[in-house]
């Protein structure tokens, strides 16, 4: 009987002393897993962080339909504006369109007409001419690079040269400014209207 317990003693020990071990292991492996996972998800956790604070930060502005602007090259000169996602190239009411060459370049001397009337004579090198077709006839129009603001929103884009006397808005605002920069709500409008004088 006391060879059997013993026996039985020892047995048991050694399911034990096993038990044990493969507890060991089991909860080492577990151990060695969840290590690198841990890792990886808070690497995954702080990009995506990273990524929303971009999309926070670069909320887009606002733009009405209609909007005061600022030409830079003409300090002092604001611009009752139609933003229009429809048409590719801004343009602006100017006067007295006159091409020439300068340095084996060519250059356009115009006047741009602002709110009050008032006009303010630029020179500035040609970009390209753009070509516009209607029904009746084709017109080639020479488009210049000029810095425009409204409210915050600062850009040098490409603005054709057009006599826009019969239009209300003396200058439409298209893609070319719009594309990346703005949102815009049709049924607002002069948003930044505080910006103009």
């Amino acid at each position: 009987m006391k060879f059997e317990q013993r026996s039985c003693n020892r047995i048991n020990q050694n399911v034990l002393s096993f038990s044990r071990t493969a507890d060991d292991e089991v909860t080492s492996h577990n151990i060695r897993c969840f290590i690198p996972l841990y890792w990886l998800m808070s690497a995954l956790i702080a990009i995506a962080v990273c990524l929303n604070i971009p999309q926070a930060s670069a909320a887009k502005p606002v733009l009405g339909r209609y909007e005061y602007a600022s030409v830079l090259e003409t300090p002092g000169i604001k611009i009752s504006a139609l933003v229009d996602s429809g048409a590719q190239t801004s343009a602006i009411d100017a006067r007295d369109i006159n091409t020439f060459f300068r340095n084996g370049r060519e250059w356009v001397h115009f006047h741009i007409v602002d709110e009050r009337h008032n006009l303010k004579a630029l020179e500035l090198p040609i970009v390209r001419i753009a070509k516009i077709i209607s029904h009746s006839n084709v017109t080639l129009r020479p488009v210049v690079n000029l810095t425009l603001m409204i409210g915050s929103i600062i850009a040098m884009t490409q603005v054709s040269l057009i006599n826009r006397s019969n239009f209300p808005q003396r200058l439409l605002i298209g893609r070319s400014f719009l594309d990346g920069r703005v949102l815009i709500d049709t049924s607002e409008e002069y948003l930044h209207h505080s910006h103009a004088h």
